[in-house]
């Protein structure tokens, strides 16, 4: 059953934000995990009542690329009635500052030249 381009667009705008509420909040990836049906269907995603869900949490691909491979295996997995759902562990973010000479390149402020006197 192939989806439409409004139907991949759907898919893949709800399960970014699933993935980022599983990174931020560990009861509910702990949910998605164990209910990954359940969860799915309170997001919107609604997947064949004989399908099989199987959660994948190690070697999964990174938040980068990991969007398309998720919605090939979604697509996939709505024919053959056995879904994988990749949840991939939360991004690294880069925490550092900026240094003093970053800092120094770096410009703000405000300015209006108009002439309402």
């Amino acid at each position: 059953m192939a989806m439409t381009d409004a139907e991949r667009e759907q898919f893949k705008k709800q399960y970014s934000d699933i993935m980022v509420t599983a990174w931020a909040d560990d009861d509910f990836r702990r949910q998605l995990v164990e209910a990954p049906r359940d969860v799915l269907v309170d997001r919107g995603i609604e997947a064949p009542a004989d399908a099989t869900i199987e959660v994948v949490t190690e070697g999964v691909a990174t938040a980068e690329d990991g969007l398309e491979t998720q919605l090939e295996a979604w697509e996939k997995g709505l024919t053959s009635g056995s879904i994988k759902l990749y949840v991939p562990k939360a991004p690294e973010l880069d925490q550092k500052g900026l240094s003093p000479e970053e800092l120094a390149t770096v410009t703000g402020g405000y300015c209006c030249s108009c002439c309402c006197a």
